[in-house]
């Protein structure tokens, strides 16, 4: 029933392109009205052989049928897509706010004076920090040692320091 369709559109196609070509090919004169009778009606009958083709079927009902299966596989296929869709907008909010995460807890230790070498969070399913390995470079300020590090993650993030890996 799709390629049906797709030829129709096709023929539509044509047919304007061909009642272009004419009124450029055709001089003003008399025939000119019987001319553009005609491909009125070869206009009408393009567009009304999808009609004509359901009724050439053993039954009109089977045609009907055949043109709803075919809507209602084109609606399946666009609830997969639509499906698939929402699943990628899900996973770029989440790497997005992973990103943000990550950029906000560098930015609070780095104000704290410690210079990260690696950070590293991973997030449960419902955006909740599961765990953190950091790679620390050096202790410039107030923090310095591991201890102090997993006390500002907890503090400012409420994880748990069991979560909080440190090297």
């Amino acid at each position: 029933m799709i390629e049906g369709f797709n030829v129709w559109i096709t023929s539509m196609i044509g047919m304007g392109i061909l009642i272009l070509l004419i009124q450029l090919i055709v001089p003003k004169s008399n025939l000119k009205k019987y001319i553009y009778s005609l491909i009125g009606v070869l206009s009408i009958l393009v567009i009304v052989s999808p009609v004509l083709k359901i009724l050439e079927s053993d039954t009109v009902e089977q045609g009907v049928k055949q043109v709803l299966n075919d809507v209602s596989n084109m609606d399946s296929n666009n609830d997969v897509k639509t499906n698939k869709l929402e699943t990628l907008n899900q996973e770029a909010v989440k790497l997005s706010f992973l990103q943000k995460l990550e950029q906000d807890m560098l930015q609070k230790l780095e104000q704290k004076g410690v210079k990260v070498k690696d950070l590293e969070v991973t997030l449960d399913d419902e955006y909740n920090i599961d765990k953190v390995s950091i790679e620390v470079d050096s202790y410039e300020g107030e923090i310095l040692n591991e201890v102090g590090v997993k006390d500002v993650l907890k503090t400012e993030y409420d994880i748990p320091i069991s979560n909080i890996n440190v090297r």
